[in-house]
């Protein structure tokens, strides 16, 4: 379900590949690992109600997308395609239990942040807001247990959320994807070096890169000019 007014509806409208190869590689991942999927940034839920698809009927999705619009959006596409197998958490993933103001982009959904970054494409920015939660808490009220797989979208609050994450990430020992954009992370401080020390800190990881254009996998941290997430 999506909003002709809005850039990521408007171009899985016109290119219904535009994330296969991320698709294609949490697919294969999950085929290689089978568990329960963590979507942090679910956008309007394509992903999500792919993966549910992937995983039904045993496996499960715990999706989080903190705008309310953009939230109704994606809870649309999972009823849509039928979906029983998501919960759907109205809520930013972050280091903290609390709420944030958060910055709507009416125009492109995909970029909505928790900071204003300098991206083109935007009509306006909106604050909202949203309730905040850790994973560590999730994981430690009984969820996520069967988790082998989280994919981590934020606009740069990736760090923040890895660093509410590590207590579950050295628990269950997932394989972690996560989006590394140089002008989003420099925004909210913080560099490929820093998420690496940071996991470190949850156990030992291999690093590599999955190149957007056509799923090239690349040395992380990613060398000078080459941009990867």
């Amino acid at each position: 379900m999506g909003d002709a007014r809005d850039w990521p509806s408007a171009l899985h409208a016109v290119d219904p590949g535009c994330n296969s190869t991320l698709i294609d590689a949490l697919r294969s991942e999950l085929s290689q690992r089978p568990g329960d999927y963590v979507d942090v940034g679910t956008n309007i839920g394509v992903v999500a109600a792919t993966m549910a698809a992937h995983l039904a009927p045993t496996g499960h999705v715990f999706a989080f997308e903190p705008s309310p619009e953009t939230m109704r959006l994606a809870a649309s596409t999972i009823a849509l395609n039928e979906a029983e197998n998501v919960t759907l958490f109205n809520a930013a993933a972050s280091d903290a239990d609390g709420s944030l103001v958060f910055h709507a982009t009416p125009g492109n959904s995909a970029i909505a942040s928790a900071r204003r970054h300098a991206f083109g494409l935007l009509n306006e920015w909106q604050q909202v807001t949203v309730p905040t939660v850790r994973l560590d808490t999730l994981h430690a009220d009984g969820e996520l247990d069967g988790v082998s797989l989280v994919k981590i979208d934020v606009e740069g609050l990736e760090l923040s959320v890895l660093r509410g994450a590590l207590e579950f990430i050295a628990a269950v020992r997932p394989t972690v994807v996560y989006e590394y954009t140089p002008l989003a992370a420099g925004d909210h401080g913080w560099t490929q070096e820093d998420s690496i020390a940071l996991l470190g800190r949850a156990g030992e990881f291999e690093f590599t890169a999955l190149a957007e254009d056509d799923g090239q996998v690349l040395p992380f941290p990613s060398p000078t000019g080459i941009s990867a997430r």
